[in-house]
């Protein structure tokens, strides 16, 4: 039964169907559109096409989202309340997404399956276009990197974007479809210039308006408003298949003619080689210059006059190459990256690598100082992925911490700031804890309890036991599942495999040991409702993300689980609660191999 929450655009209707319970929080979850509707509007030069715009939340949906026109439906995930809302909207770049098919799919789509990409990579690529423009390029820079990791896995290397051959329809709902799509875009804008890119999409859609289209006619557009061939580009990054591998190695020489840096540039797929523009920036005491070359063979030698040993080469410096890269840089270089670059791609390269060295000289003071950096995606990363417990490292940060604790703006940083200080059991902390804990935020709350437990643990348990289990999301699930577990409380046993395990397959979380430790202590216990749980979210798992390859690995998981619990049977032939439990894992084995 849905309540219909009535927006606009340019007065024309804008409606969002939402279950009653979610009513209060409609606006906020989908209040951007009539913004997205104007800027996609502007973007294309094609003002939005049809006359009304609605987005209807369905249970039970077999994919996240589905752009019908005019009437997009989006799976039950969609539904969020203030408290999800308040640590950010997870089904933004979902509602961009729909809403960018109305120009990419429905006023335009697909001549066949095979060119699909011409929908899906548009609709991927209006993700970053959204965030670039409502949160900056951070923020969109942040997405492109998630969506090269979707696309980068062996499974994917040998699929041309677009594909003549595929045993299923299904198969060309994947990573090469929707996520390589939408980074080759974002390449092929930066290659073109935003004048010539957009005016190019303005052509193509233009043209074949209300009709059916594929990316020969895309390449057509693109090259009548730019004048240039775009055949080879085509050719390699539609039509084929793969990305470059590159080895990248610096020498410094200061040689009688003159001090200079030679780059080595070596394709490590001779079987498969690119052709592709590379920019190199070279940072100097004096500042930073920029060489744009060309590479083509398999190894290539460019040489740059420098003043000094430089502080950093930079490869790639416009972050635009879908190419796996690796390089010969020092620590020493990685730390002048992390703290002067200006790209998020930048810092984060280097504070991946940096996290991995902490013990290294200069690592320690980079990775404190990194705390200020101007996005929060890098302060997140610092928080998350920094050893605090180690004593000089924690007491050059404490002071940076207790700060942000108080002024950090962000809700998901700042309960990660709570949490490190939580880790000193520091008394001094505790009104902090005690005022985290009631928070709306989930990342606060979570931040709140772990703070409580380590220095007032009848309160945290206390907690516990009033709060609302199916109220709980974020990191204030792994944060109960560490309570849980370290209690020895068997009573958590049903809310671990119903809202914790989707936590530990699918979110980044330095809670994993834990996540797992609750993970086996279901499947290992003979509780018949906590195992149907996890054996039903496993199950939702491997369905909802199948585009994304984890169906076999769930597959795996349950063929494991199922063999557990054939054990314990045979230990224990007298139980039926263990027999069911075996009878429910073959049940939901067929159902992820039907769904295959």
């Amino acid at each position: 039964e849905f309540e219909i929450v009535k927006d606009v655009w340019k007065k024309m209707p804008v409606d969002y169907y939402v279950e009653k319970k979610y009513a209060p929080y409609a606006k906020e979850i989908f209040g951007h559109t009539p913004e997205m509707i104007q800027f996609f509007s502007d973007l294309t030069g094609i003002t939005y096409p049809w006359p009304k715009y609605a987005q209807v939340v369905c249970r039970d949906y077999v994919s996240g989202a589905m752009e019908n026109t005019t009437a997009v439906i989006h799976a039950e995930n969609a539904h969020q309340t203030d408290r999800q809302l308040a640590d950010g909207n997870d089904w933004e770049d979902v509602i961009a997404h729909e809403l960018f098919h109305h120009w990419f799919g429905d006023y335009v789509t697909c001549e066949s399956w095979s060119n699909l990409t011409v929908n899906e990579s548009f609709a991927t690529y209006s993700e970053y276009l959204w965030r670039e423009y409502k949160y900056g390029r951070d923020h969109a820079d942040e997405h492109l990197l998630g969506d090269w990791m979707g696309y980068n896995n062996p499974e994917n290397y040998e699929k041309n974007l677009v594909r003549y051959f595929y045993k299923d329809k299904e198969d060309m709902f994947d990573g090469v479809s929707y996520a390589k799509g939408g980074v080759i875009l974002h390449f092929l804008r930066s290659e073109l210039g935003d004048e010539a890119f957009f005016a190019g999409l303005n052509r193509y859609l233009s043209e074949n308006r209300y009709g059916a289209a594929e990316a020969h006619q895309l390449r057509l557009a693109l090259e009548e408003v730019s004048g240039r061939d775009l055949n080879p580009f085509f050719n390699q990054w539609f039509f084929g298949s793969g990305h470059p591998k590159l080895n990248i190695t610096y020498t410094y020489s200061d040689l009688p003619s003159g001090k200079q840096v030679e780059v080595k540039v070596e394709q490590t797929t001779p079987e498969k080689l690119f052709s592709f523009p590379i920019t190199f920036d070279v940072y100097e005491k004096g500042g930073k210059k920029s060489h744009r070359v060309w590479v083509e063979k398999e190894s290539e030698l460019f040489t740059f006059l420098v003043d000094a040993e430089p502080l950093l080469v930079n490869a790639d410096a416009l972050r635009v190459l879908p190419a796996e890269i690796t390089e010969n840089k020092s620590t020493a270089n990685y730390i002048f990256q992390l703290l002067n670059c200006s790209r998020y791609l930048d810092r984060k390269q280097a504070l991946d690598f940096l996290l991995e060295k902490q013990k290294e000289k200069g690592v320690e003071e980079a990775l404190v100082k990194a705390l200020d950096d101007p996005y929060k995606g890098i302060r997140i990363d610092v928080l998350s992925g920094v050893d605090f417990s180690e004593k000089s490292l924690r007491k050059a940060a404490t002071p940076k911490l207790e700060k942000m604790a108080k002024e950090e703006k962000d809700n998901v940083a700042r309960g990660l700031v709570l949490e490190v200080l939580a880790e000193a059991e520091n008394k001094a902390y505790l009104p902090l804890f005690t005022e985290a804990v009631k928070a709306k935020s989930f990342s606060l709350c979570a931040a709140g309890l772990s703070g409580l437990y380590s220095l007032d643990k009848p309160s945290a348990l206390t907690f516990m036991k009033n709060h609302d289990k199916k109220e709980v999301s974020g990191r204030l699930r792994s944060i109960m599942t560490k309570i849980y577990v370290n209690e020895e409380d068997t009573s958590g046993l049903v809310f671990i495999a119903s809202f914790a395990i989707e936590h530990l397959f699918m979110e980044r979380d330095e809670n994993q040991e834990i996540l797992k430790k609750g993970f086996d202590w279901v499947v290992k216990s003979d509780h018949e409702a906590a195992n149907r749980a996890l054996l039903d979210n496993m199950a939702d798992l491997g369905i909802r993300y199948k585009q994304y390859g984890i169906l076999p690995f769930m597959l795996m998981e349950v063929g494991k689980i199922k063999s557990e619990k054939e054990k314990m049977a045979s230990k224990n032939p007298s139980s039926e609660s263990l027999k069911r439990q075996v009878e429910y894992a073959n049940l939901i084995q067929k159902k992820l191999t039907d769904s295959k």
